[in-house]
């Protein structure tokens, strides 16, 4: 039979190990990877695991972090222009703009490069720029695109 102090330790021991057991199970489901390189971040898109990223090119830096799974099959990426580096006046309007984009599964792809897969405030903004430009470029091509357009007709 064991005494009561043995009975507190055994108590103590195994309240301990449940706890680190806790902490292990919290910590690995809640770890985000730290890419430094575009491969380890396609390798984390392509499996769809949490997983940080900050892209640097010439014209602007992006943030992403992948969150995981989402809706089934969709692999919910979170997309932040963090700096524009060079480009028109309109898009630095875009800076510090983020969204949501939801992939489909093991596509590796630039969350970005199809917008109509996000939601957010950068989504928008960007599709307002693009219907500027569109506006503009018809206004100032009216009378081609009207020609085209007759010659359609």
């Amino acid at each position: 039979m064991l005494s009561p102090e043995k009975k507190r330790w055994l108590v103590l021991i195994a309240f301990f190990m449940l706890a680190v057991v806790i902490l292990v199970i919290f910590f690995s489901l809640n770890y985000t990877r730290v890419c430094d390189n575009e491969k380890c971040f396609s390798d984390s898109l392509a499996s769809c695991k949490r997983a940080e990223f900050l892209k640097e090119s010439g014209d602007a830096s992006w943030y992403y972090k992948i969150n995981g799974l989402s809706a089934g099959d969709k692999c919910e990426v979170y997309v932040k222009l963090a700096q524009i580096k060079r480009g028109e006046i309109e898009i630095l309007r875009l800076e510090g703009k983020d969204m949501t984009c939801f992939l489909p599964y093991s596509v590796v792809e630039s969350p970005q490069s199809d917008v109509e897969q996000c939601h957010g405030e950068l989504r928008e903004e960007i599709q307002s720029i693009l219907i500027q430009k569109m506006h503009s470029y018809l206004l100032e091509n009216i009378g081609q695109v009207s020609n085209e357009f007759t010659t359609v007709i």
